[in-house]
């Protein structure tokens, strides 16, 4: 069967992502139809001295939905009559000034708080065993304080005093204030036109207090504070038993809204949060509608639990209800049956919808489900990165062997290339590995064999040209189909390479004679480094999902990995939550991970909004070189400074044993080589391990001279600053701090001539400030001590690196007996940002 064209593929997910917006488009309307109704209920419940302050209240205490609520508080004004066009103007009032508020009291900065005692205290327990006698007063508040904590009294008291940014998100008291005075207004226009009288007065005063109050104990829920946990439920079951209350005015049937949606939460509550949370809620619509229907609603959402925990819901349902119903008949005798039954059935379906519908009855079981989703869905996409990962390290290093493979073919006139029907053969047989077990067989080796043939054709053409194979040489369609084709295009390139050694072997050229034992090392140090970087930290993720709430944050999931190069990612949060700043987040996960990271980042996917810390760079380098020749001809010196990408800065200097263009070759030979090798991201032993086999394999052979080079290399970790010198026969260093130098020097032969020649590392943790000058031993050779040097290197104050590099080759220059010179000058500068 012929697979999908890329149009009917990318047609059918334009129909799912339309098919998509259409039924999120409808469920967002849904629920503003919904939050106007909660609005037009609000608004028509009538309190104590004929007042209505529930709905300015809801209005004030809502953190959006404000035009849908507006719209049903409108409506309600209308709906009771007295005053509609007074209390039309009122809400309108009430949602402008709470607009434009939230935009004048936003802060700059939000409040900044330093990193919580208990966090400090599992980051420092030797500082708490420490000071254990000393402060026993001192940790009795604080058990004191963290008990508070959980009542949630100190949360509330902290949150009054806390600015939130964003529209409609302002301070609670702020809200308090407004409503109280809507309910002042309408008030005042009540007193007057009555006449001023004492009932008015008290009514003046209970709608204003008790519209303030309400928007506090609103607030909670409607702001969805979960980490305040006592608060947050309390606020629920206040607005619980408020809507129910709203209700019970409305009669339909000769039986009230209450009764429908008493019933209605009893059941989708317990489904929501279980049978205690269920109870609660049943107990409050039992309360506010009728007490004598308390058992009813307990009865409903307990044969509903019972039978939800043994997965019944479809007959958990009915039972509930008929639980209600049969008690309610008992209370009210038999004339209410038919009501209530009507009432009760409604209820029931309308449960039996919403627990059924998406993203809206299955909340809790989704979050339930989807908390280890959510971890999966990182777990994967790290996965998915590091797989990226690998491969674009396993291809650099194919790339690496090529480009020096081109370099190989030009040192000796006695190269030979395998032939193209052996280039031909190799792809086959590459391409069969892969191709097995493939489904899409059938389509590139029949149906469109003829292209396939093409490009097999050009991998040949390309390998017998360049030596290497790219994905240039692929066609577009191929590629789309084919997943496998960078693992092709790499196998073909080793064989390729694995070829050609065999071949330039059997003419007894070893300048093709390559370790496979160090370049599987290469793969296998990449793969282990990658294994490192990508390991979790769950003990860490733990920690900081514990810092979070005191931040005022919440997430669904805190993923950490990586070991030098820390990688933090927290899962949907709302930023606009943090009660402390950007910069003192980032300060205190730091102090958690223990490193130096960088400014949040926020990666955006539908509706899940996740932020991203990751370990920067604390330091940069500046720097410079210079190269002379001794006789004005080709340097028999190779200066190179390079960074990779796991923030590690290399500066290098090769000087070819001998002179003239053999050793330039040497030196330029070597510098390409470890440049490859550390770009890709390699160990410095290892790839100075495979340059030294190398070398001695085009020195054992007859037609070729000695082949040796000094190493001198400066590795630079960027993210710690601390530095490694690794030295084969090169020069000593200078590092230059205030008027202070320090010289670094190592006895060890150049690499090339000896089997088991082992470079000597010098550890050199550095500072922002310090100067490293690198010189080849052209530079001292007639100042073996470099007392010149070291006097000009102390004599340094505001000179530039490049300054620096021209007057050290300057001088060198004026000795009697020249040599090629090399100067490397790198000025470590620490960094200010990300």
């Amino acid at each position: 069967m012929q697979g999908k064209t890329a149009t009917e593929t990318l047609t059918e997910k334009l129909k799912k992502k339309n098919a998509a917006a259409r039924l999120g488009f409808l469920a967002r309307v849904g629920w503003e139809i919904l939050w106007m109704g909660g609005g037009f209920l609000f608004g028509q419940a009538s309190l104590l001295f004929e007042t209505n302050p529930l709905g300015v209240a809801f209005l004030c205490a809502a953190n959006g939905h404000i035009l849908s609520i507006s719209a049903g508080l409108i409506l309600s004004a209308w709906f009771i009559g007295g005053q509609p066009w007074l209390l039309t103007v009122t809400y309108l009032a009430a949602a402008l000034i709470r607009a434009i508020s939230s935009r004048l009291a936003a802060p700059r900065e939000p409040l900044k708080q330093p990193l919580p005692e208990g966090i400090r205290a599992k980051l420092y327990p030797e500082r708490i065993a420490e000071g254990k006698a000393q402060d026993q007063p001192t940790k009795e508040i604080s058990r004191f304080r963290a008990r508070l904590e959980e009542l949630s009294i100190l949360s509330l008291i902290r949150d009054f005093g806390r600015e939130c940014k964003g529209l409609f998100r302002e301070w609670v008291p702020l809200r308090m204030t407004t409503a109280a005075v809507c309910m002042l207004i309408v008030s005042l226009f009540r007193v007057i036109g009555g006449g001023f009288l004492y009932y008015d007065l008290f009514a003046a005063l209970f709608s204003i207090l008790t519209a303030a109050a309400a928007v506090m104990v609103y607030s909670a829920f409607l702001g969805e504070r979960k980490e305040l946990k006592l608060l947050y439920a309390i606020s629920a079951g206040a607005l619980l038993f408020s809507f129910i209350w709203a209700s019970d005015s409305l009669i339909l049937g000769n039986v009230p809204l209450s009764c429908f949606f008493s019933l209605f939460f009893s059941i989708f509550i317990t489904h929501q949060v279980g049978l205690p949370g269920g109870l609660a809620a049943a107990l409050l619509c039992g309360l506010a509608h009728d007490p004598m229907s308390i058992p009813a609603y307990l009865l409903a959402a307990l044969f509903y639990a019972l039978f939800r925990s043994h997965k019944k819901e479809t007959i958990g349902i009915p039972t509930a209800v008929f639980a209600a119903l049969g008690w309610s008949v008992y209370a009210h005798g038999i004339t209410a049956f038919l009501p209530l039954l009507f009432a009760d059935l409604a209820a029931g379906a309308t449960a039996t919808l919403a627990i059924r519908l998406p993203n809206f009855g299955k909340e809790k079981e989704k979050a339930e489900e989807s908390a280890t989703d959510h971890t999966a869905a990182i777990e994967l996409k790290l996965l998915s990165s590091r797989q990226n990962e690998t491969t674009d390290r396993l291809r650099g290093i194919s790339e690496a062997f090529s480009s020096l493979s081109e370099m190989f073919y030009n040192l000796s006139d006695r190269l030979r290339r395998p032939t193209t029907i052996d280039l031909r053969r190799l792809c086959d047989t590459s391409f069969d590995k892969f191709c097995t077990d493939c489904p899409h067989r059938t389509v590139c080796w029949g149906l469109e064999y003829a292209d396939t043939l093409e490009v097999l054709n050009a991998l040949a053409k390309s390998l017998h040209t360049h030596g290497t194979v790219t994905q240039k040489q692929i066609s577009p369609i191929l590629a789309r189909r084919c997943g496998t084709m960078d693992q092709i295009l790499y196998e073909i390139n080793r064989d390729c390479a694995k070829l050609t050694g065999e071949l330039l072997r059997d003419n007894r050229t070893e300048i093709f004679a390559m370790d496979y034992e160090a370049a599987a090392n290469i793969i296998n140090d990449a793969l282990e480094e990658d294994a490192q970087e990508y390991r979790m930290d769950t003990e860490l993720a733990a920690k900081i999902a514990e810092y979070l709430p005191s931040a005022g944050l919440t997430a669904e999931a805190v993923i950490v990995y990586g070991g030098r190069l820390r990688q933090v990612a927290i899962r949907d949060i709302d930023i606009d939550r943090a009660s402390v700043s950007a910069e003192t987040l980032r300060r205190d996960i730091g102090e958690l991970c223990k490193a130096e990271l960088s400014s949040p980042t926020f990666e955006v996917e539908g509706p899940v909004c996740t932020m991203v810390l990751h370990t920067r760079r604390r330091f940069f380098v500046v720097g410079a070189q210079k190269c002379v020749s001794a006789n004005g001809g080709v340097c028999g010196d190779a200066v190179t400074l390079f960074s990779n990408r796991k923030d590690y800065f290399y500066a290098l200097i090769n000087d070819g044993m001998g002179s003239g263009r053999d050793a330039a070759l040497t030196a330029n030979l070597c510098s390409v080589f470890l440049e490859k090798m550390l770009r890709a991201g390699n160990r410095t032993n290892t790839s100075l391990r495979m340059l030294n086999n190398l070398l001695l394999s085009r020195t054992h052979d007859n037609s070729a001279a000695e082949c040796s080079s000094t190493v001198d290399l400066l590795e630079f970790d960027l993210v710690s600053g601390n530095g490694l010198f690794i030295k084969s026969g090169a020069a000593a260093s200078f590092v230059v701090r205030g008027r202070a130098v320090h010289r670094v020097q190592t006895g060890s032969a150049p690499i090339g001539i000896l089997r088991e020649s082992e470079a000597q590392i010098c550890e050199f943790p550095f500072r922002a400030g310090d100067t490293v000058v690198m010189v080849s031993d052209g530079i001292l050779q007639e100042d073996a001590d470099a007392v010149w040097l070291t006097n000009f290197l102390c004599g340094l104050e505001e000179i530039s690196p490049e300054k620096i590099a021209y007057q050290i080759c300057a001088h060198a220059a004026k000795a009697e007996r020249r040599d090629d010179c090399s100067a490397i000058v790198l000025r470590i500068e620490e960094t200010e940002g990300d």
